[in-house]
């Protein structure tokens, strides 16, 4: 029987409380120790260690690992305290505020042999695994386009939040859109990027809330990132289209639960995309095949349709976490395994963030 990995949990707000719940029971993980100024003390597990300052935490027990979640600015030192001491890193995104900071954690975790994962749950969202599945089997032709358009609450970000201090969030697109460009390199198989801009709004002096930016690559892929935190929590919408050379493919959520697709397609094609939770094709139309882009596709219809997960969206987060952590866990036990969300992943969504983050601001004046 395998030993559990002893982990410390490192900022106990809505995340890390999150991921202590997707982690209760799991055979691979033992949670045995929290640090966190703010949390109620009442509200930590009674069989749990518990300490104010991070910087005890594994004086207090002995760990093999660490969640950390905290605010994105203390990332890197976290990170890096606790590698020289050997620790495990699962990092919630981004892993650190600029590329200089995230290629000192990449350089301690290879100096003290340890594993850095970052938080991209996206990779494990099961409508996104199994579109990228499809799409690296090559039936749709080429990744052309990606579109996101994320409209978030605010209304848990007050004025005086730290989300809002760039110095401590990095900003919008370095704190929140690195999940969506990485979901972008995942299956475009990071591209090399040819040209990055960026685009910004404030309310105010203080409150940059929308931000956006362009990256084109050097295969061709073009990729928009819109993000704006600005609406009621009732009224938060995020959409992502994905477009290939013969099938479009739009989902709902920014945990995507659901979505539609058009697609020219054959009976072989069809049979690979019912493998999409919910698949159900409520159109179609036989068409002749022509040559694309100088390229011949076997189809001989256009259908049109939907698919939905059946899990909840607070469910398919759960679901995603415990995956990640899974593959964290296999990476540390055999150092062969190569993991879905590498460390470079972490790196090149940060420095595509901040370069269009300086772009955007560049703007302002």
């Amino acid at each position: 029987m395998h030993q559990k990995i002893k982990l410390g949990i490192i900022g106990f707000g809505g995340f890390g409380n999150f991921i202590y719940q997707s982690l209760s029971g799991s055979s691979l993980f033992e949670v045995t120790a929290i640090a966190d100024i703010y949390v109620n003390e009442n509200t930590i597990p009674g069989q749990i260690s518990f300490v104010r300052n991070w910087k005890h935490l594994d004086i207090e027990t002995e760990l093999d690992a660490v969640l950390i979640s905290t605010p994105p600015s203390s990332h890197s030192e976290i990170a890096l305290h606790f590698l020289k001491r050997g620790k495990h890193i699962m990092v919630e995104k981004p892993i650190a505020i600029s590329l200089d900071e995230a290629k000192a954690i990449k350089d301690a975790a290879i100096k003290y042999n340890c594993v850095v994962m970052v938080d991209f749950m996206q990779r494990f969202n099961p409508i996104l695994e199994t579109l990228q599945n499809l799409h690296s089997k090559n039936l749709f032709g080429n990744f052309e386009r990606y579109f996101v358009e994320n409209y978030a609450q605010d209304e848990t970000l007050p004025a005086e939040h730290w989300f809002w201090d760039q110095s401590i969030s990095g900003g919008i697109l370095v704190e929140h859109a690195v999940h969506f460009i990485d979901i972008v390199h995942w299956f475009s198989n990071s591209p090399k990027v040819k040209k990055i801009d960026g685009y910004t709004d404030s309310r105010n002096a203080f409150q940059m809330d929308r931000m956006s930016l362009n990256v084109q690559y050097n295969n061709g892929l073009l990729a928009t990132h819109v993000h704006s935190f600005s609406r009621p929590n009732v009224f938060e919408r995020t959409n992502m289209r994905f477009v290939f050379s013969t099938a479009q493919f739009d989902l709902k959520g920014w945990i995507p639960e659901e979505g539609n697709f058009v697609a020219l397609s054959n009976e072989e094609l069809i049979y690979e995309l019912s493998a999409l939770p919910g698949f159900v094709i409520t159109k179609q139309k036989r068409v002749q095949p022509k040559m694309i882009r100088g390229e011949n596709y076997n189809y001989n219809k256009i259908i049109e349709g939907s698919f939905k997960a059946e899990l909840s969206k607070s469910q398919l987060y759960s679901l995603a976490l415990q995956k990640i952590f899974e593959d964290f866990y296999t990476k540390i036990i055999d150092r062969a395994h190569t993991n879905r969300v590498t460390i470079n992943d972490a790196l090149k969504a940060v420095e595509i963030a901040e370069i269009a983050t300086q772009t955007a601001s560049a703007t302002l004046h």
